[in-house]
């Protein structure tokens, strides 16, 4: 399994999408596309700065993929890209922070 940063440079800030789940996090996170077959793009900015770490983790609660780690800018966006040999199905991507912690769901599917 393969985790590529895209970019990590300041970008216009993008809707939130509907599927989201535990956000006393006030941050801006998406997912796209959902689903998907070979890379799925992971965008969250944080409304200050603070440590993060981005994760994807199975329907047993097992952590499949340590994406990124670090501290974030207050209103940055950062970029990473999700790609690799997942199996088919249902996974959670964590956005964790010291305050809070974030999730999305994201499906993997057959190309």
């Amino acid at each position: 399994m393969a985790f590529s940063v895209v970019n990590q440079s300041a970008l216009r800030t993008a809707s939130m999408p509907a599927a989201q789940k535990d956000s006393g996090l006030n941050s801006r996170m998406s997912l796209y596309p959902n689903p998907f077959a070979e890379t799925a793009t992971v965008e969250f900015a944080l409304p200050q700065k603070q440590s993060y770490t981005l994760q994807v983790v199975d329907v047993n609660g097992r952590v499949v993929a340590r994406v990124a780690a670090g501290v974030a800018e207050a209103g940055k966006k950062y970029r990473y890209e999700v790609t690799g040999n997942l199996p088919d199905g249902l996974y959670v991507v964590r956005l964790t922070t010291d305050k809070a912690t974030q999730t999305q769901r994201l499906l993997k599917i057959k190309q």
